[in-house]
């Protein structure tokens, strides 16, 4: 959950091991982004996720959905005035948050609950790419 002053946008992803990040970011990524993933192959999985939800998140933030062409533009050199607050998550997920706020702040809920009963209806702790 997020709110602000401004519009917000938020993606959660699972980084799965079996996703072909290097194809999808092929597909997907503008070519920075692409050249950012394959730049250090240990860290491949992680930059992944890092550029998607970083994408996701921004869509979300304009309100326009996946409609827009995902090479069409870079996370990684944002429009001026657009900030994103990423975060790698314990259980292997990664967070990004998207807004026009200078001083965002992040605050944890525990959502064990909600996550327990996820996992017992055979769902994955966060969605899935």
């Amino acid at each position: 959950m997020a709110w602000g002053n401004s519009p917000v946008g938020v993606d959660v992803e699972q980084v799965r091991p079996d996703t072909d990040v290097r194809k999808l970011a092929a597909r997907f990524f503008a070519p920075e982004e692409e050249s950012y993933v394959r730049a250090v192959p240990r860290e491949s999985r992680d930059r992944f996720f890092e550029i998607w939800t970083g994408k996701e998140s921004y869509l979300k933030y304009l309100g326009t959905g996946l409609k827009r062409d995902l090479r069409s533009f870079s996370v990684l050199s944002p429009q001026p005035g657009v900030r994103f607050l990423r975060q790698k998550l314990p259980d292997g997920c990664w967070l990004t948050l998207c807004t026009e706020e200078a001083d965002m702040e992040v605050t944890a809920l525990d959502l064990s609950r909600l996550v327990e009963n996820k996992e017992k209806q055979g769902r994955a702790s966060c969605t899935p790419l």
